[in-house]
């Protein structure tokens, strides 16, 4: 956990973070950003919808990686690119018990006797399908664009979570493959970087 002496708002900066976390924690389902900027907007203490881009984003992000607060990085939902699957299911109890028979399979370690750990990370869910042809039993990370902080430390709480698992492999092989990208917000670091790390 970071240490707020070192990232410290003052001011309107603070005011905005206080009451988002006000606005957070006023429902019980995970809110967004947009959820959020939208709460502020109409407080009044953002004023334009070009707020968003140019002044929340960077606020945001920074109390998130900081733990300001209360504030961490999985503190907001990142609506955008997490599928919303609702209302389906099986008819009746036999469709069900079937339906778990046919899944039962039973998975051995691949990376237990393998000289290293493998995933693959790119930046177009297009390729998807591609890395699954081509990359059976790897782990695969697209990222969709602009990678926001949720997905960012939900794959670092699996690595850590994982770690054991990893570190019996071996050493840790990433392979990634990103697009040259212009946006004030660089994702993971990486649009300069391609290759092995």
């Amino acid at each position: 956990m970071a240490d707020e002496r070192l990232w410290s708002p003052q001011g309107k900066s603070r005011l905005i973070l206080d009451r988002a976390w006000e606005h957070v924690r006023s429902v019980s389902y995970p809110v967004s950003l947009r959820w959020l900027f939208y709460r502020l907007l109409q407080d009044g203490l953002y004023h334009t919808k070009d707020d968003y881009m140019s002044k929340m984003k960077s606020l945001f992000s920074a109390a998130r990686k900081n733990f300001y607060g209360g504030w961490s990085p999985s503190a907001l939902a990142d609506e955008t690119r997490s599928p919303i699957l609702q209302g389906g299911g099986y008819a009746d109890e036999q469709s069900w018990l079937e339906a778990l028979a046919n899944r039962l399979a039973v998975d051995f370690d691949k990376w237990a006797t393998q000289p290293a750990y493998m995933e693959v990370w790119f930046e177009a869910r297009a390729m998807a399908g591609q890395f699954r042809q081509y990359a059976p039993g790897i782990t695969l990370v697209p990222f969709g664009g602009d990678f926001t902080i949720n997905p960012k430390w939900e794959t670092a709480e699996r690595l850590a979570t994982n770690g054991r698992e990893i570190r019996r492999a071996g050493p840790g092989v990433l392979l990634w493959r990103l697009r040259p990208q212009r946006t004030a917000n660089p994702g993971l670091g990486f649009e300069r970087h391609q290759g092995l790390v």
